[in-house]
């Protein structure tokens, strides 16, 4: 089974023996990416399940190279041991997922080999679309933030910030008006085309939401969900039977987009125009929501606190391509040219509708 991806001028082909895989990835990506009628492949990736070849391979134990830098998190880049292998490819083992990357450059491919095909296999080719995308991206003059995004009226919304900033329970917030759309929850990038005009595209994630999240929103009865899994459909999700309520908490639970906006009865947006920037802040002291314009200093500190490097793995210099290095320069002209607002939440911010702060912060 085959499906292409696309995006722009990115399209990343993939080979799996599995169509319920290409339909996950699907619901994982569109609508930012579409399945293209015609472009060339920017890479292709290819599932092969093959036991002797794996356990052949595993058998040739550790390579030369050590560690390799493999897959770029909000703080830290993954690292997996290179492994033997007689052909001329990079071979790097992931003990976790218990597969190979066999990765060709002249060929522009991966092989993603294992003895046996989980649905955790769909972890792995999302983690490399997206390394392969944000790379690609950067190399397009794009800029990757630790952001969650929101459409109002078709126009994104940034919310940027450290982990356990509010990130996700702002989101969820702005998502009970009708009139938003979900971008993203913890990644986006952002290209400034020209002065003033920005357009903001998710770079998805699993949605992560910690217990206390979960408890400011009991409407959405999150805690029946707890048991789904971001590697199951949709559809498959909605076949399990019930929780119970004995069965234990977890401190976070992870969906994917699909299951997420499914939960909240919202849809999911496209790429959008860049409106404003929000940047929250945790703070009990504070009685409801407390939002204060920022100067354009200000807003340029907090983005480039929050940016993520597109280039600090060895898929981003894998294809040998060279990339602009303006991401701080593209950044300071955003903060100039948009208008930010940190909003300091206490135990009462999402008490009032988020119409609200829509209208204080000029949407």
């Amino acid at each position: 089974m085959r499906a292409a991806f696309s995006f722009d001028k990115i399209t990343i082909a993939v080979q799996t023996p599995r169509q319920e895989d290409l339909e996950w990835l699907r619901q994982f990506l569109e609508p930012t990416f579409i399945s293209p009628t015609t472009a060339p492949d920017h890479c292709q990736l290819k599932v092969v399940i093959d036991p002797l070849r794996y356990h052949a391979l595993y058998a040739a134990g550790p390579g030369s190279a050590g560690q390799v830098a493999l897959f770029t998190y909000d703080n830290h880049v993954a690292n997996y041991p290179s492994w033997s292998d007689d052909n001329c490819v990079t071979t790097i083992h992931d003990p976790e997922l218990r597969l190979f990357y066999r990765l060709d450059a002249e060929a522009r491919s991966i092989e993603l080999l294992s003895a046996e095909h989980l649905d955790s296999m769909r972890i792995a080719l999302l983690n490399l679309i997206r390394e392969l995308v944000s790379a690609e991206l950067g190399r397009l003059g794009w800029v990757m933030l630790h952001s969650a995004a929101f459409s109002f009226n078709q126009q994104a919304i940034v919310i940027s910030g450290p982990k356990e900033a509010g990130k996700t329970s702002l989101l969820i917030h702005a998502l009970s008006d009708p009139r938003c759309s979900f971008i993203s929850n913890d990644r986006c990038s952002i290209h400034r085309q020209q002065p003033s005009r920005a357009r903001v595209i998710a770079i998805h994630t699993v949605v992560a939401i910690r217990q206390g999240t979960i408890e400011l929103f009991p409407e959405y009865d999150l805690e029946s969900v707890r048991h789904w899994r971001a590697r199951q459909l949709l559809a498959d999700s909605l076949l399990l039977p019930a929780v119970t309520d004995d069965a234990p908490k977890l401190a976070k639970i992870g969906l994917s987009p699909a299951q997420f906006c499914h939960r909240l009865n919202c849809s999911v947006a496209a790429p959008a125009a860049l409106k404003v920037l929000l940047f929250p802040v945790v703070d009990p002291a504070v009685e409801g929501l407390r939002i204060t314009p920022l100067e354009p200093q200000q807003i340029a500190r907090r983005l480039i606190a929050e940016q993520i490097p597109s280039d600090g793995s060895f898929l981003s210099q894998w294809l040998d391509e060279k990339r602009p290095n303006n991401d701080q320069q593209t950044l300071h002209h955003l903060a100039q040219e948009y208008r930010g607002f940190e909003c300091r939440m206490g135990a009462q911010a999402y008490a009032t509708p988020p119409a609200e702060l829509f209208e204080r912060v000029g949407l």
